[in-house]
This record gives structure tokens, C-alpha cells and sequence, in this order.
């Protein structure tokens, strides 16, 4: 008999599991993202993260951090209405990357000769963009329909409180999308905005074959025009009633407000009959869009309106207001529906997770390439790494012996007896006479970073950085002989964390983790060859260089991504070096244990207890988030070896790690790493 108790034990479960969905969502889809930024800025598009915000510049595109929507406690609901808003988040990516590739910015400034003509004009242009990218991305066309569903579901409860225009513009953009059979004409457009949308209708059609910018200019004007006739219309047919003459609506027109009237058949009272559809047939070939039959049904295989009705008195009289007094209202309201608007009131900053690790800001996050060294600085690190690891990176050379066989690797102080070396016991009181074998050592799929922390405590200590430096040399010039594909990443923070700290909210220092910005340096790309960047190398230990703090799980994150997508790799590995735990780039706590004070932001109500609370918090969030990544990328099988110079943080962090008590013993303690990476599993 199955209880109570465990009936809600099993909900509860689900429930941790649809969770665990979501998180799971949430990564991959700021991974994607991630990917589509970087194809994105080969067209200088540039995708940023920034709290609950959802906008572009035309250059910039910014998107909410994701991981916002993890609640501490979510219902089925809640998660479903999470896994929602992810699919429109990426579908308004890629309405925002097609505004930059297809809009033709010229045409919309010189066109724009009011406010209601210029939100009519980026009305119809929205939808031609949108289609034009579905045809570059194929996955942006089903990306863009979930999102206009998802608008559409959000705009539904309250869409009759809009402005009349509103309603107008929005019903024939929408329904030129998605159609009349959809059941957002039915159920969502109130009826006097039908009305004057069934009048529209050539110009709805026209809106789905508008070919440029200039089309959808000339088109908003079309239906500018068509406004205004639908009013004049109306006075005609009042000044001929109020002369004693029967108008084709008569008084029943003007009594049913909103709900339209017979058919008029006369051309002198501003029907669409006669010349004037010529008119509008001229008009609808310069927009590239044609007009279509007054019967029948369209393109698309929806039923047309048969017949062409006033739209009456008082919607006429509603829509001339609108007309001349309502361009501040319709503005308000087409950006209150946007997408982007819409996708920034479902993020409460009040209402999240705030144990989870949240960027309140990727804007001023770079990654650069490293300016070119002296050549004689990197002769230096060379000089000093032939010094300190001669022996070991000839080793290493062996293995470029090694195809698909198996190798031996002698002359080491460790490993396998080798007796045709135990000549060196007696004669030169050597003890290296052992050797290693190797089965099946391919090399040509692996791909390995190497990750060094630039921090200030590096640089304190300048044997450390400079070390750091000479393994780099060392690195590069070992795996560059056995033809091994290879990066090395250098990572700080900008000098901005503390200023953003004490300028942002106290509900935003409670809810986000990291303030400042990352600076990453590339010294050598996978695609480089490192005969020709070596000289970098001489800036890793650069005293000009501006060296902040470190947020190691961001870049991990970032090095473990570039890894991910080297095509063809069998193994991916991260060697990171650090010389301690991650250090957020803002104020450290002044509590026992940091030793430091800190500017207290002038606008906090929080008091001093509390405001160490919450930045021992940070550190500790800072720290959990490192655990994080380096499980979920081992997971996705990315090796990692944590280095720590003379620190023994390490342990923390990574289940494969090597703490080094000098200074001195590095460079040897590296290369023996490196060899036992390349050379897994002894026979």
C-alpha cells in the first residue's frame, strides 16, 4: 500500500529532478549562447550578461544572467515557466543579432518623420527580420516562434488595456507571423482593433514580403495612409448624412460602435473600391509586397474578409485621437510588450537564489590577445628553462618516437628496473636506472591548456610570475616539438569591482557574487603557431602589466569552453597555476582572518556586521562556484590539474593536484606533471 508519506516523497523527488533540468538547461543554454556570441563578433556583435537586463545598442546585446531563475524553492509551475523563458531568451538573441545584420539604420532615421510613423516602420521591420535570419540560421526560426509565443501568452490577460493603436499594430504584425488560424486572432485582438485590422488587410499580407528596410518604410506609410482614409471615410459619411443623404452604413453604422456596417458601394465616399484599389495595388508593388483580391482566401491558405466595412463613427473619432495626441502611448506600450521588456519583468532579484553564483555583469568582461614581447626577454626564460629542466624536456622529445606503439621512456629516477643501466649504481654512483613503458601513446588528438593566474599576490612575489613565465616557455616549447595542439591563458580582474560594489543596490549585493570584470590574455591560440607568437611569452611576467584579483571558476569556465570546441580531440586537459584561493574583485570583509578595511558604500542601509556577512559570503560563493566547474567539466570529461605554487589551496579545488612548497622545485615538479599527463598509465 503506498502512503501518504511516500507519495510526497516521490513529488518531492520529481520535483529535485526537474530542478536538477533546469540548472542543467540554464549551463547549456549560456553555453550556446556563448558559442553564438563568439560567431557573433566576427560581425562585431557583442553579447553581454547584466543582472535582469534585456536590451541592445544596435552593437551590443544584453541578456539577463540565467542562472537568476533558480529559485532556493520552485514549484512545477515555476520550473515549467523557466524552461519557457530560456527558449525565449534565445529567441530574442537572435531577433536582436538580425536587427544588426539586416536593418539598414540610414533608411530608418531619414524615414522616421514622426514618433507613431517611426514605431510603425520598426513594427513591420521586425517582422521581415525576423524571416530573413531564419533563412541564414536554421534554428533561429524555431527559436523566434517560441518566443512570439511566449510573448504572446504574456500580453494575453492584460492586451485590452492597451491603446487603441497598440492593439492595431501589435494584432497585425502578430498575426501577419503567425496567421488568422492562429488562436491569438480570435482570443486575444478585442474587436474594434479587428475591425480596423480586417480593413489593413492587404497591408498584413504586404508585411510578409517586404524585402529591405526601404520596403518596410514605404509600407509603414501605406498603412499611415490608410489610417487616416479610414477616418476620412467616416467624416464623409457623416457630412452626407447630416445633408440629408442615406450614407451605405446610415445611423445603424454609427450606433453599433466598433461593430462595423453594410458594405458601401460608393466610390465618392472614400470606399476602397474602384480607382482607389488601383492605388493601393501601385502601392503594394513599390513595397515589394503587391495587393491581393478582395475575396477568397490569401497565400496562406486563410479565409479573407469579404467584404470591406466602415469601421464607425466613434472607433473613427477614437483612432483620429490616437492619430494626433497618442505617440507617447503607443510608444510606452509597443516597449512594454517587447520581448526584451517582457523578458526583464520575469526576473525578481528579490525572489532568486542568492547562494548560487550570479554575474551581476559581463559588459566590461575582455579577452585580448597579448602585445608582442622583447626577444631577448624570452631568450632569458629560455636560458633559465634549459637551466632548471634540460634532462626532463629531452625525455619528453622521446616521445616523438611514438606513433600508436608503445614506448619506453629510461634514464628516471623512478619506475621499472632497467638492467642494462645498473652499470651507473657502481661506476657513477647514479641512481637513475629505472624506465617506464608506454602502451599505445597517440598524441595527435590531444589538446591542452595552459591557465596561469595573473593576480596581484603573483606579482608580489615576483619569483613566482616569473617561474610561471619560464614554465610557459617550457611548455610551449616541448609541445610544440611533439606537434600538440595547445593555448596558454593568462586571467585577472579589471580594477572596477569595488566601484560597481558601492554604487549598485543592497538588494543587488545580496543577490549577485560577482562585480568586477574579468580580463583574460591570450599569449598562444590553439590555431597559432607558437614559433611565431613565442615572444609573448616575455609579457606573462610583464611589470607594466595591471594585475587584479582572480575569478578562477570563470575562467576555467571560459578555458574548458575553447577546449570543448576543438573539433576532432580525444582528450582535453587544463593545467591551471595558482598560488592561492579565488579573490573576488571587491572590498574583502574586515573581519578576522582578511585583515582588511574597506570604502563603505554611502548608500547602504546595511550596517557593518552585516556587510562583512554577506562578503564572506562572496568569497565563499567564489570558492563553492570553483568546486562547480571543475566537476561539471571533468564530467564532461576535460581533465584538470591544479598546480598550487607554495600554496596547498589546491586540495579544495582539484581532485587532481599537486601542492609544490617552493619556489624552487617548480619548474621540476611541472614538467614531471606535464610527462605524466602525456603518458598515462604505466605497463
Amino acid at each position: 500500500m503506498v502512503t501518504q508519506t511516500a507519495i510526497l516523497k516521490s513529488k518531492g523527488t520529481l520535483l529535485e529532478v526537474k530542478r536538477g533540468g533546469l540548472t542543467r538547461n540554464i549551463n547549456e543554454m549560456k553555453r550556446s549562447l556563448e558559442i553564438l556570441a563568439g560567431l557573433l563578433a566576427n560581425k562585431a556583435i557583442r553579447v553581454v550578461f547584466r543582472g535582469a537586463d534585456a536590451y541592445t545598442d544596435g552593437k551590443t546585446i544584453v541578456l539577463p544572467e540565467l542562472r537568476l531563475l533558480e529559485k532556493k524553492h520552485m514549484t512545477d509551475e515555476e520550473i515549467e515557466a523557466a524552461q519557457s523563458f530560456l527558449e525565449a531568451i534565445r529567441g530574442y538573441l537572435f531577433h536582436e543579432v538580425a536587427h544588426v545584420m539586416f536593418t539598414d539604420f540610414k533608411s530608418v532615421k531619414s524615414f522616421a518623420t514622426s514618433g507613431i510613423a517611426k514605431t510603425v516602420h520598426n513594427a513591420v521591420e521586425d517582422v521581415r527580420i525576423e524571416r530573413e535570419i531564419g533563412k541564414v540560421w536554421k534554428g533561429a526560426a524555431t527559436s523566434l516562434v517560441n518566443m512570439n509565443e511566449w510573448v504572446i501568452a504574456k500580453i494575453h490577460p492584460r492586451f485590452h488595456e492597451q491603446p487603441l493603436l497598440g492593439q492595431v499594430l501589435i494584432g497585425m504584425t502578430f498575426t501577419a507571423k503567425v496567421g488568422r488560424k492562429h488562436w491569438f486572432w480570435d482570443t486575444v485582438i478585442p474587436e474594434p482593433a479587428k475591425k480596423i485590422i480586417e480593413r489593413l488587410w492587404d497591408e498584413v499580407l504586404a508585411i510578409r514580403k517586404t524585402e529591405s528596410t526601404e520596403d518596410c518604410a514605404r509600407l509603414a506609410k501605406r498603412i499611415m495612409d490608410k489610417l487616416k482614409d479610414l477616418i476620412e471615410e467616416e467624416k464623409k459619411a457623416e457630412k452626407a448624412r447630416q445633408k440629408g443623404q442615406k450614407s451605405d452604413d446610415g445611423e445603424e453604422g454609427e450606433e453599433r460602435v466598433g461593430g462595423g456596417g453594410l458594405s458601401s458601394d460608393e466610390p465618392e465616399e472614400g470606399s476602397d473600391s474602384g480607382d482607389s484599389d488601383e492605388e493601393d495595388d501601385e502601392e503594394g508593388d513599390e513595397s515589394g509586397s503587391g495587393g491581393s483580391d478582395d475575396e477568397g482566401e490569401d497565400e496562406e491558405g486563410e479565409e479573407k474578409p469579404k467584404s470591406k466595412k466602415r469601421i464607425g463613427k466613434k472607433l473613427a473619432e477614437d483612432l483620429e485621437e490616437a492619430l494626433e495626441h497618442g505617440e507617447e502611448e503607443l510608444s510606452r506600450a509597443m516597449k512594454q510588450n517587447s520581448a526584451g521588456s517582457l523578458l526583464k519583468k520575469e526576473i525578481n532579484p528579490n525572489d532568486v537564489n542568492t547562494e548560487r553564483y550570479l554575474i551581476y555583469s559581463t559588459e566590461r568582461d575582455t579577452v585580448e590577445t597579448a602585445p608582442e614581447g622583447e626577444p631577448f626577454e624570452l631568450q632569458k626564460l629560455v636560458n633559465d628553462s634549459h637551466e632548471h629542466f634540460g634532462v626532463l624536456r629531452n625525455q619528453l622529445a622521446n616521445l616523438l618516437k611514438a606513433q600508436s606503439n608503445s614506448l619506453t621512456v629510461s634514464d628516471l629516477e623512478e619506475g621499472e628496473l632497467d638492467s642494462s643501466l645498473l652499470y651507473r649504481l657502481v661506476t657513477q654512483k647514479s641512481d637513475r636506472v629505472f624506465k617506464e613503458t608506454y602502451e599505445n601513446v597517440d598524441l595527435k588528438n590531444v589538446v591542452i591548456t595552459l591557465l596561469i593566474n595573473q593576480s596581484g599576490s603573483m606579482v608580489h612575489e615576483p619569483e613566482r610570475i616569473r617561474l610561471a613565465a619560464q614554465s610557459a616557455v617550457l611548455f610551449g616549447e616541448v609541445l610544440d616539438a611533439l606537434k600538440i595542439k595547445f593555448s596558454v591563458m593568462g586571467h585577472t580582474t579589471l580594477a572596477d569591482g569595488e566601484q560597481r560594489w558601492c554604487s549598485v543596490t543592497d538588494v543587488d549585493r545580496n543577490t549577485y557574487t560577482r562585480f568586477g570584470s574579468n580580463r583574460f590574455t591570450v599569449f598562444k591560440d590553439f590555431d597559432e603557431h607558437y614559433q611565431k607568437v613565442k615572444c609573448r611569452f616575455a609579457r606573462i611576467a610583464d611589470p607594466t602589466f595591471d594585475y587584479g584579483n582572480t575569478h578562477d571558476a570563470e575562467a576555467l569556465l571560459y578555458s574548458g569552453k575553447r577546449l570543448l570546441e576543438q573539433k576532432g580531440a580525444t582528450r582535453r586537459i587544463i593545467i591551471t597555476i595558482d598560488d592561492g584561493e579565488p579573490v573576488p574583485n571587491v572590498p574583502l570583509p574586515s573581519s578576522p582572518g582578511y585583515g582588511f578595511g574597506y570604502r563603505f558604500p554611502s548608500n547602504s542601509k546595511m550596517g557593518r556586521v552585516e556587510m562583512d556577512r554577506r562578503l564572506i559570503g562572496i568569497v565563499q560563493q567564489h570558492n563553492d562556484y570553483v568546486i562547480e566547474v571543475v566537476k561539471e567539466l571533468e564530467s564532461r570529461k576535460v581533465e584538470i590539474l591544479g598546480l598550487g605554487m607554495c600554496t596547498d589551496s589546491v586540495r579544495k579545488f582539484y581532485p587532481n593536484h599537486v601542492v609544490i612548497r617552493s619556489v624552487a622545485e617548480f619548474p621540476t615538479v611541472f614538467l614531471r606533471e606535464l610527462k605524466r599527463l602525456l603518458l598515462p598509465g604505466r605497463k
